[in-house]
C-alpha cells in the first residue's frame, strides 16, 4: 500500500498509507482531524514515501467522519471524486452555498428539537447531494437565528465548515428578497 507524507508545517508531517493518492483539494480524515490536501511537494523530504503533499488542518473531525473512515478502513479513501457527493448545496438568491454532509447533519442536530424547524429539516432531507436544497422563507430566518445562537456558544471558528458562510448567505438572501435584515 502506498505511503504518503502530509506536511502541515515546514517541520511536521503525518505519515499515512492509503489505497490511492489523494487529489489536491480533497479533505481527508486522519485521526481526530480533517486535512485539506495541497499540491504534491516537488522534492520529497522522506525517501521512504511514495509521494508527499502540503496540507492544512481544516477542523476537528466529526464523530460521523471518524465512523465512516473506520467503516471503510483507516487506509481506504473514498473513491476519487466522491467528495462532491458528500456535500449538500443550498440555493439562495446569489447562488448556491455548499456544506459538507457532516456540517449539514450537525446543523440539523442544532434545530431538530424545534417544532418550527420541521419544514426546514424536511427541505434538507428531501434532497440528496445531486440537487440543491430550497428553503422556505421562515426556514431561512430560523437557520440564521440558530447559527447565531450556536456561534455564541462555540465562537464562529468553532462552527462546522461552511455553516457561517451559509448564515452570511442566508442574510444576503433575506435582504435581497425583502424577507429580513
Amino acid at each position: 500500500m502506498p505511503k504518503f507524507a502530509f506536511w502541515h508545517t515546514d517541520t511536521d508531517a503525518i505519515m499515512w498509507s492509503f489505497d490511492r493518492a489523494p487529489d489536491p483539494g480533497e479533505e481527508i480524515v486522519m485521526g481526530e482531524k480533517v486535512y485539506r490536501v495541497g499540491q504534491p511537494l516537488q522534492q520529497r523530504r522522506d525517501p521512504t514515501t511514495d509521494a508527499e503533499f502540503h496540507c492544512e488542518v481544516v477542523r476537528a473531525s466529526a464523530f460521523e467522519e471518524q465512523r465512516d473512515q473506520l467503516k471503510r478502513g483507516v487506509n481506504v479513501l473514498p473513491p476519487a471524486g466522491a467528495a462532491r457527493l458528500n456535500r449538500v448545496s443550498v440555493a439562495l438568491s446569489r447562488g448556491e452555498v455548499e456544506l459538507p454532509w457532516a456540517s449539514r447533519d450537525l446543523l440539523l442536530g442544532e434545530i431538530k428539537h424545534l417544532e418550527s424547524a420541521r419544514t426546514t429539516i424536511d427541505a434538507f432531507e428531501a434532497v440528496g447531494a445531486s440537487r440543491p436544497v430550497r428553503l422556505p422563507l421562515e426556514g431561512k430566518g430560523l437557520l440564521v437565528e440558530a447559527i447565531n445562537l450556536w456561534s455564541q456558544n462555540v465562537q464562529v471558528g468553532g462552527l462546522p465548515e461552511g455553516v457561517w458562510d451559509l448564515r452570511c448567505a442566508l442574510i444576503d438572501d433575506l435582504h435581497d428578497t425583502a424577507g429580513g435584515p
